[in-house]
């Protein structure tokens, strides 16, 4: 089974200075270190994601995601480093390829070393993405600092600001 921390609606989560979260080495074809998963008014600040590229343990997949963020509400990352994904640092998708995203701001983001994007977004809603700084992203196509990637027709991408972006 999957081992992501689950932060729920209504929740804010502050990592102390220099505060580093890693995930443990796996062979999980898809994972997040933390999902965001249907929920509403989350905030996280400041931290660093470490992803376990470097340790993974099998070589299918590239869906190990340091933040995966599906079909929620409301959702703001500032200043959080996420880095060494077997997948993307960030990722925004849909649980159901019907519902979106909607009010996500990223502000002062830093992705670094993620092996497939620094940051996906297959769907949502007024994505503002402020000041990220994207950086050193390889090793399965198509190694975008951002990719807006739908999925399928039914996926929503509407008002998506990318601002002040360094790549």
């Amino acid at each position: 089974a999957e081992q992501s921390i689950k932060i729920h609606s209504n929740s804010q989560l502050y990592f102390a200075r220099n505060a580093v979260l890693v995930a443990k080495p796996n062979n999980a074809k898809h994972y997040a270190v933390l999902d965001i998963y249907n929920v509403n008014n989350v905030k996280i600040f400041g931290g660093i994601i470490r992803g376990e590229r470097n340790q993974h343990m099998g070589n299918a997949g590239e869906w190990g995601m340091g933040i995966r963020i599906k079909s929620s509400n409301n959702v703001t990352i500032t200043g959080t480093k996420i880095e060494k994904c077997w997948g993307d640092g960030i990722y925004l998708g849909s649980i159901d390829n019907i519902s979106t995203n909607s009010n996500i701001h990223l502000i002062d983001v830093i992705a670094d070393g993620n092996r497939r994007q620094g940051i996906s977004i297959v769907t949502g809603r007024d994505v503002h993405i402020i000041r990220p700084v994207l950086l050193n992203t390889f090793g399965v196509a198509p190694s975008a600092g951002v990719d807006i990637e739908p999925n399928v027709n039914t996926n929503i991408l509407n008002n998506i600001r990318i601002i002040d972006a360094y790549t």
